[in-house]
Formats: structure tokens, sequence, C-alpha cells
């Protein structure tokens, strides 16, 4: 079964709800050193937690980690603690760390039940704290909570249900899928992909092809280079970029606002589109046709498209 599925399957068994009862949190710490090559590939699938990663010059691995199992006995706690696994495998330049929860025999769900009483609730969650070789390939798969990724010179794949996103001086492509919360990426080196069911995403200084597909998200980019292709359903989109590239720029909307801020010096092709809302634009355009639900023309010498296109909201270009 794929990692991502086992994450999706396993997850459930993490948390273990019955009648809510007055809990204490207790924490379990763990931690792991693995030599590695320079260049290495770390796969992270983590259920509930934090997770941060950090890049360091030395050929190693680093994994720090606290299990936080919300309880009402410190027994029961253990119990969980216990069963709650990190996983770590290596194989040459491959590291694999896994949270899973172990299977247990009849007699150890029966003291789990036990324990349980029928009237207490448990929660429990992993925080991880990963330091890998700057020049890493990075793959994560998690549930929810805080996903956090600082430079790292190689590409980061991120795949979750509902997490908080931060991505900060990545030198590789990004490609992200996260249901909902927030994405955020702030000096990516590189093609960023993401597609988010909702939330907002801020993508801040990319030089590099930007593509976002959203449900009812805000997003917010501003890019010094590269093509571009924004596709949501709902929520605002603000976009300022360079217009650095051969290739097309093409923005849609079904009901949200697109608000796009060109260089002054800049050339291009502009065609606009609304049904019911207003078309605005600041810069100098020669029209090539224009009416109340459209405008298409050129400005500056010509050259790259940029389509921007809205069913129900305002769309507006103006100048840096």
């Amino acid at each position: 079964m794929p990692l991502w599925q086992r994450a999706a399957t396993t997850s459930a068994l993490v948390l273990i709800s019955v009648a809510a009862a007055v809990a204490d949190e207790f924490a379990f710490d763990f931690q792991k050193s693995l030599e590695t090559p320079d260049k290495v590939s770390v796969s992270i699938l983590s259920l509930e937690g934090d997770l941060e990663i950090t890049t360091h010059d030395e050929p190693e691995v680093l994994i720090t980690a606290t299990k936080r199992i919300e309880a009402s006995t410190k027994e029961l706690a253990s119990e969980i603690a216990g069963r709650l696994e990190i996983r770590v495998v290596q194989s040459n330049d491959k590291v694999t760390i896994e949270t899973v929860m172990g299977t247990m025999t009849r007699e150890e769900r029966s003291l789990l039940a036990r324990l349980l009483g029928g009237s207490h609730e448990v929660v429990a969650r992993i925080d991880f704290n990963i330091t890998v070789p700057v020049h890493c390939d990075l793959s994560i798969a998690s549930q929810s909570g805080t996903i956090s990724a600082d430079q790292v010179r190689g590409p980061v794949s991120v795949k979750a249900s509902s997490a908080h996103i931060v991505l900060n001086g990545i030198e590789g492509a990004v490609d992200v899928d996260n249901g909902s919360g927030s994405t955020t990426g702030e000096l990516l080196f590189g093609p960023v992909t993401v597609r988010q069911a909702a939330g907002t995403v801020s993508l801040q200084w990319v030089e590099g092809d930007i593509r976002v597909k959203a449900g009812s998200a805000d997003v917010d980019v501003v890019q010094e280079r590269g093509a571009l292709e924004v596709v949501t359903a709902s929520g605002s989109i603000n976009i300022k970029t360079n217009l650095d590239s051969s290739r097309d720029y093409y923005v849609q909307t079904e009901s949200g606002n697109i608000n796009l801020l060109l260089p002054e010096t800049s050339s291009g092709k502009l065609h606009i589109g609304s049904e019911a809302g207003q078309i605005r634009t600041d810069i100098p355009v020669t029209l090539k046709s224009l009416s109340k639900k459209q405008m298409v023309g050129e400005f500056g010498s010509g050259g790259v498209s940029i389509t921007l296109m809205s069913r129900l909201g305002d769309v507006s270009v103006d100048q840096f």
C-alpha cells in the first residue's frame, strides 16, 4: 500500500476517543542519528503532530521526536506510547521515517479496553525536529499540524490532509498537495506546484514557474521570473510578477477578484474577461476589442500572452 494511503488508514488508530474525561499530557522522547551520503533522499510519514525540517552541512540525519499522549493515567499513556512506533529505515542513500501504531495481541487489546474503562479519552501525537544534509530530496506525507522545511537544496514534496505548510529557501522543485489550511513559501528557486482545496496560498519571491489549483482559497504571489497558472473556484487572487518568461500567464477564478501588478516597462498581450464584475487597467493598452465583459489589447511592444478571467469577480491590472 502506498505511503500516503497508509497514513490515512493508520491515523484512525492514533486517535482513540470515547466519552470525554479530564486528561493530562505525558511526553515520551525519541532520538536517533544516521550517517548518510552527502546527498540523500528522506521520506517522512507523520500522522498527527508538528514537523520541522532543518539542514546542515554534515552527512547525517538527526531525528528528535516527542510522543505527546493525553490520557487520564500515566499507565494508559505509557501503553499507547509503547504502541505508537517511530520506524527508521536506511538503505544506501535513502532514509524512511514512519510513525505507525503497532499491532496488539488480544490480551493487550483487552488491557487497553480495561484501562480506558469506557469513560476516558486518549489523544496521541508526535512532534518531530529532523535535521538533514543540505543536499536532500525531501518527501513528506502528513495528516495535520505545522510542517516547515528550511534551506533544502533539493526537491520538496508535501502531501497533507489539513496542515500549515511553511517552506523557506528551497532550491529545487516544490510540489504541495494540501487539503485545507495554509501553504506559505518564500525564496523558492524552482518550479512550484500547489494543489489546495481551501485556506490560503502565499508564495513570495519565487524564481520559477508557478502552478496553483485551489478551491475556496486566497492566493497571493510575488514572482521574480517564470510563467504562471492560477485556477481557483473562489477567493481573492493577488499577483505581482516581473513578467520574465516566454511562456503564457493564465489566471482564472469563478467568484473571486483578480489583481495583477506588472512592471512599468513590461510588454505583453492582455485578455481580460468578467461576466458580472468590473474590468479595470491603469496601464496604457492598445485595444483590439472592448466590450462590457471583456477587453483584448497589447501594451508596450506586445509579446507574452496574459489571460485573466473571473466569472463573477472584478479584474484589475496596475503597474509598479
